[in-house]
């Protein structure tokens, strides 16, 4: 069922390339080509998640009790996968549809609750295509967006205690996350151009 709307939003992606790549060309100032190509792949990267989500998600796994040396065969071990809970997804200015749902499709599919804190420059965009992912049947309350400048809502967002994994990909901001985090899982991207 989490495949099926994750298509769904994939195809309405894809209905909405003309008004989301418009909202990208005006907000962060991107190409209508590359503005373009980004909705595009994001749809790609949506159908992506949900098909490989399946693959991934219907493998169930025993392990047996002789890994080691001198163990005996008499247990057995249940390999399962469960949801974190509630992801943050942090996405950058430069990419502010395909690098959202690059974080949002694949904690949907493995079963978690999403906030995305889209950019300030892109907000619009973030709006527009998380109304794709509920008008596809996205179940109430599953996909939540929080608006607002970083530098006021930040904090509040990676310190909440209800926040069970953060991903984020930006610059040095990504430092100051990981240290207010505390134990939380961290995803993370830091810049292409750090190396440089």
């Amino acid at each position: 069922r989490r495949a099926e709307v994750l298509k769904g939003a994939a195809r309405l992606l894809r209905e909405q390339e003309p008004a989301l790549s418009r909202l990208l060309v005006q907000e962060v100032a991107k190409g209508a080509k590359d503005s373009k190509s980004e909705v595009v792949r994001s749809a790609d990267l949506v159908e992506y998640c949900a098909e490989e989500g399946v693959r991934v998600l219907s493998q169930n796994g025993l392990l047996t009790s002789d890994a080691f040396k001198g163990a005996d065969r008499n247990k057995l071990c249940l390999v399962s996968q469960v949801p974190l809970g509630a992801v943050l997804c942090i996405p950058p200015f430069n990419y502010p549809v395909n690098l959202a749902v690059s974080k949002i499709a694949p904690a949907l599919m493995a079963g978690n609750a999403v906030v995305l804190k889209p950019p300030t420059q892109g907000a619009a965009a973030g709006v527009h295509m998380a109304q794709c992912f509920h008008k596809a049947g996205l179940p109430a309350g599953l996909l939540n967006l929080v608006t607002g400048r970083g530098s006021e809502i930040g904090d509040y967002l990676t310190q909440h205690p209800g926040a069970n994994c953060i991903s984020f990909t930006g610059g040095d901001t990504g430092i100051a996350i990981s240290r207010k985090a505390g134990m939380v899982p961290l995803q993370m991207e830091l810049g292409g151009k750090d190396a440089c």
